[in-house]
């Protein structure tokens, strides 16, 4: 680096400017200056360096250059001097880590120009081999990680959305696609890019048929600057699949221009599956419950008949057996050609009570009143004359009348009817 100071011809008449000191070009750079000798050391420093490294510049001239460059390529000294350039080799810009005086470290790019030592170099001590300029780079870096980071989760927003997302410029042309739009358009992201999406994705009006391309809501967005969401739109990939899609479409601008747009398809094939699914089980569910309902009126059916048969037998063959039982029963304990010790009268009434009970429990059975039918009152109903006079007898001895003459006749103690059992009808007397 050459810091001569020669004069530059001025107009006659000017007043010609003293020459600036030599320390003070190095000192009038933005960048921080290390001269270095061959010994590492640290023979010059201009006022950003002192500034930068956060000691004065007495404090960092005769310092090893580690101390401030820790990662410092010492093969950037061994590049051969350029002929074509006597003033020194430059070498590119390069990324290392600085330190301080408080041992603080910073992201630093340094640029290195490599002397001739054999060379007197104007401002610069004599042996000196290389002129180092330090830049700290650390906002630039921050800035760059946070817009790493930023880049890096709206990434991974785009892999995992449900939707697919779509991002055109002002021509419609496709610019960028996530991994849910390229399965939604058949194709990879690469392959997508700069290809006009009403190509690949085709919109249909309520006749099936495409609609006109200045009617797509695309196309609108991109003509008038307004957003747009459109549900259950009918649209047809470039493969010949068609599919229902809700349709949102919100553009892009810079500076009150449109630049381009973001498509967003919601894919509504999963959510017509899931429906068409709770469909079917429904279905399956009622023709469940239509077969156990259908099983459950045989059962009753079958039930219903086997309980008129029961009441037919009740009421038909087996009331006619009780009755003519009965019949029989009362004629012997009433017969008075067979006299009979008194138990066995007694035996044979108590008999013929029972059997009178069970007949109206069957008759009961045999013809049920209704649950909300009105109470049954008093009927008229046939009985035999014997039966008459033989509870005329049975209720006068046990009232304390006289008793029967006849040793062989029941007495007062023959059971009696009990009175909750109701009437039966009764058959034609027995001869």
């Amino acid at each position: 680096m050459n810091f001569d100071d020669s004069q530059n011809p001025v107009s006659a008449g000017a007043t010609t400017l003293p020459p600036l000191p030599r320390a003070g070009v190095a000192d009038l750079l933005p960048d921080a200056v290390l001269i270095v000798d061959d010994n590492g050391t640290v023979v010059g420093a201009n006022l950003a360096a002192a500034a930068l490294l956060g000691r004065e510049r007495h404090a960092v001239e005769g310092r090893g250059v580690l101390d401030f460059l820790p990662a410092f390529d010492w093969n950037l000294t061994r590049v051969p001097p350029d002929a074509g350039h006597p003033g020194g080799t430059r070498t590119a810009r390069h990324r290392t880590t600085g330190r301080t005086a408080d041992g603080r470290t910073f992201a630093a790019e340094i640029g290195t120009v490599l002397l001739d030592r054999h060379t007197l170099h104007d401002g610069i001590p004599y042996g000196a081999s290389l002129v180092i300029a330090v830049r700290d780079v650390t906002p630039a870096e921050d800035a760059r990680a946070e817009l790493t980071r930023a880049l890096l989760q709206a990434e991974a927003v785009l892999r995992t959305a449900d939707e697919a997302l779509i991002g055109t410029d002002a021509e419609g042309r496709i610019d960028l696609v996530n991994p849910a739009a390229a399965r939604l358009l058949g194709g990879k992201a690469a392959e997508l890019g700069g290809h006009e999406l009403r190509t690949r994705l085709v919109h249909l009006g309520p006749d099936g048929e495409p609609l006109p391309a200045e009617d797509t809501p695309l196309s609108r967005a991109l003509r008038t600057g307004r957003a747009s969401r459109l549900p259950a739109q009918e649209l047809r990939t470039g493969d010949g699949v068609r599919l229902t899609a809700d349709v949102a479409v919100r553009p892009v601008t810079e500076r009150g221009e449109v630049v381009g747009a973001v498509v967003a398809l919601t894919d509504r094939r999963p959510y017509e599956r899931l429906a068409d699914e709770h469909a079917a089980a429904q279905t399956r569910l009622l023709r469940h419950h239509r077969a156990e309902l259908e099983a459950q009126r045989e059962r009753t059916a079958r039930a219903a008949e086997h309980g008129r048969a029961l009441t037919d037998f009740l009421a038909g063959p087996l009331m006619g057996a009780l009755h003519h039982l009965h019949t029989e029963l009362s004629r012997l304990a009433g017969d008075p050609s067979r006299p009979l010790w008194p138990e066995a009268a007694v035996s044979l009434d108590a008999l013929a009570g029972d059997l009178r009970m069970t007949m109206a429990l069957a008759h009961t059975r045999a013809r049920p009143s209704g649950p909300d039918g009105p109470p049954r009152g008093p009927r008229r109903r046939t009985v035999l004359i014997d039966d008459v006079v033989r509870a005329g007898v049975r209720d006068g001895a046990a009232g304390g009348g006289e008793p029967s003459e006849d040793p062989g006749r029941p007495t007062g103690r023959h059971r009696a009817l009990p009175a909750a059992v109701p009437a039966v009808p009764s058959s034609p007397a027995v001869d």
